[in-house]
């Protein structure tokens, strides 16, 4: 079995059929189609089911909700193939994904391809994701490093939808143990992928194509979204000791990339929390007095854009109800741009 094409499924009874379709009709028929259902309580279920009864590549895994973190877990622990690529339900991929992927892998010996994607969606106009390194860049040994500053600098490495992965480059087993985490669940599942893996490739083909859904762009604010932050940060400090990045510059970058996701939760995310503001308000408190925002603050505040500046400096100061004001404007207006 050349590829386990997982995908992990909650709700999503409008767009599973066109997931499924993008996976059954790729040019390359070597593979197996993995759809774990995670307690949904639509008839997407159902549908998967069909599929699974007309083709023998397909299996069907339902299950109690466990989120999308765990989910993948059982997915890899569930896969056969030698490669292993994720697709979300109410996403698609493009014809020739697979065997593109399969060629970019027999070009070297690669353990890992990473590749891009657009968008598409009723209301808005596709684009093409941003390129991040020059096509057929190769990465090993030291050169590896240029990934794991893309993670110090923010989240466009994160997508675990962009990336196929050989499967002995997993390594799940912890990771069930893991608490839920509401935002940020690709890094953690890329962390160890990119670390194991010898050699990786990057191709600027767009073979993934990512839907905007306006519906959901905004959630209702998550009480635990702090804490997740926090876990995954402590946990990149982890990775930046097995990657030998410990200099004072980059432990500064590693301060700064967790002051701006601090400032995205009290800020910038799609977050709702008009009928939240206790539990918005609670966890402005719980972030100002905790220890590691007090040190990342003093090392990094001063390396950060105005935008981010902002939102930490009335947090560090207790301008708790002009946050709340500041977070329902902000929110208005991503909602009447998206929309």
């Amino acid at each position: 079995m050349l590829f386990s094409v997982i995908v992990p499924m909650y709700n999503a009874s409008n767009y599973i059929r066109e997931c499924i379709d993008s996976v059954l009709a790729q040019t390359q028929k070597d593979f197996e189609l993995i759809i774990i259902n995670d307690g949904s309580t639509d008839d997407c279920g159902a549908i998967a089911d069909e599929y699974e009864k007309v083709d023998k590549r397909i299996k069907v895994i339902h299950q109690n909700n466990m989120g999308l973190f765990k989910v993948r877990c059982v997915g890899v622990n569930t896969a056969s193939g030698k490669y292993i690529v994720f697709l979300d339900a109410d996403d698609r991929l493009k014809v020739n994904a697979l065997d593109r992927i399969a060629n970019a892998f027999d070009s070297g010996r690669f353990d890992m391809i990473i590749y891009s994607a657009e968008t598409f969606g009723e209301k808005k106009k596709g684009y093409p994701f941003k390129k991040l390194f020059d096509s057929e860049t190769k990465f090993e040994n030291e050169s590896k490093k240029a990934l794991y500053l893309k993670i110090l600098f923010g989240h466009s490495l994160n997508n675990m939808c962009l990336k196929a992965i050989k499967r002995e480059c997993f390594d799940v087993s912890e990771l069930m143990d893991y608490p839920k985490i509401t935002m940020g669940e690709d890094l953690l599942h890329s962390l160890r992928p990119l670390t194991n893996a010898k050699r990786i490739k990057y191709i600027n083909d767009i073979l993934y194509e990512y839907r905007i859904i306006s519906s959901s762009m905004t959630r209702n604010f998550q009480t635990n979204v702090y804490e997740g932050s926090k876990f995954i940060h402590l946990e990149i400090k982890k990775f930046l000791k097995r990657w030998k990045m410990e200099s004072k510059e980059e432990e500064t970058l590693y301060y700064k990339r967790f002051l701006k996701s601090i400032g995205v939760i009290v800020l910038y995310s799609p977050a709702n929390i008009t009928d939240r503001k206790k539990e918005y308000l609670n966890t402005l408190n719980l972030i100002r007095n905790d220890e590691m925002f007090v040190e990342a603050y003093q090392q990094a505040y001063k390396n950060q854009s105005f935008i981010y500046k902002l939102p930490l400096f009335l947090l560090k100061n207790g301008f708790f109800s002009v946050l709340y004001r500041l977070k329902l404007v902000v929110t208005n207006l991503r909602n009447l741009r998206v929309n």
